[in-house]
């Protein structure tokens, strides 16, 4: 993970002032900051690598957001929220 106070500390020394202030004014309105977790309790997903696994339901996040909760079959676990793909419901005619 990066300081961002280092961060602006080094572009004021690093950068001209220009650069600098726009980087520090991106910083502070939080254009760098990770997405928000796309998937919450309930939805489908399917594990990316392990496609054996069927489909799975979301039953909630970690704390840290990293990591989702997933019930496959009769397995719940903690699985990387990048090795989860949610699965769109098929919608009725």
């Amino acid at each position: 993970m990066i300081d961002q106070n280092k961060l602006i500390q080094w572009a004021q020394q690093n950068l001209i002032p220009p650069a600098a202030a726009a980087l520090t004014e991106a910083l502070e309105k939080g254009v760098f900051e990770p997405d928000k977790p796309s998937l919450k309790e309930g939805d489908k997903v399917r594990h990316t690598k392990h496609k054996y696994y069927g489909i799975g339901e979301v039953r909630g996040l970690s704390k840290s957001g990293k990591k989702a909760r997933v019930k496959f079959g009769w397995n719940i676990a903690y699985y990387d929220l990048t090795a989860l793909q949610k699965v769109e419901e098929a919608k009725s005619q």
